[in-house]
């Protein structure tokens, strides 16, 4: 009885061996998952803070060159109607002016500040939709350095414990490598979690759907 007591030892020691190297497989291809997914939605966010940039660049071009455009317009009404010039030309000009010109006269007159806010609204959500997509791509970088250290650790700890598994000759150093991947296991698991409750939710990226409304008022066309 007393000889089987080492084989019950070495039996006990290669089945928790056994389940440590299955636990550490496990959690390291979770966390590479994790860990690439988290890349995946950074480097989305990047394409898309890039996309909504330059559409808020184009937005501003066209605005401002419908500005000119009908201030333009405006200035010639001015000097038609002190020229004495056919009524029907100036009507024919106003005509030509978006609904945000032509209310901006009604209020004001000339062009006023709630025009420029009207032309530039969208412009305006564009950039602050590229702002919000730059902040995303942060958060999602930051959570992919966690889960790439995390898996190092995994696999640093796995490594540890295959190699245990394998030194069956040397007790000692069996024994040691298994106490030691034990630890590190028990740290990083502990770790992990504290991370995860200390992150808020993150949404994946912005969604492209309804943010690109019609743009056609803006848009310049002579």
């Amino acid at each position: 009885m007393e000889n089987d007591q080492p084989f019950q030892t070495e039996k006990k020691l290669s089945i928790y061996l056994g389940v440590l190297i299955a636990t550490y497989s496990i959690l390291t291809a979770i966390t590479i998952f994790l860990g690439t997914r988290a890349e995946s939605f950074a480097n989305e966010n990047n394409l898309y803070a890039l996309t909504f940039l330059n559409d808020s660049s184009e937005l501003q071009l066209s605005v401002r060159l419908q500005v000119a455009h009908e201030t333009i317009l405006l200035d010639q009404m001015i000097v038609n109607d002190l020229s004495g010039v056919n009524p029907e030309i100036n009507e024919y000009l106003y005509s030509t002016l978006s609904q945000e010109a032509m209310d901006s006269i009604e209020r004001s007159v000339s062009l006023d500040d709630e025009y420029w806010m009207s032309l530039f609204l969208y412009s305006d959500v564009e950039r602050d939709l590229s702002t919000r997509s730059i902040d995303l791509a942060a958060e999602w970088s930051e959570r992919e350095d966690i889960f790439q250290a995390t898996a190092t650790v995994l696999a640093v700890g796995l490594a540890l414990a295959a190699w245990a598994a394998l030194m069956e000759h040397s007790k000692i150093i069996q024994q040691l490598f298994a106490i030691i991947a034990t630890i590190m296991l028990t740290l990083t698991l502990g770790y992990f979690v504290i991370q995860m409750k200390s992150w808020e939710p993150l949404e994946g990226s912005i969604d492209f759907d309804g943010q690109y409304q019609s743009y056609d008022f803006v848009i310049y066309q002579p």
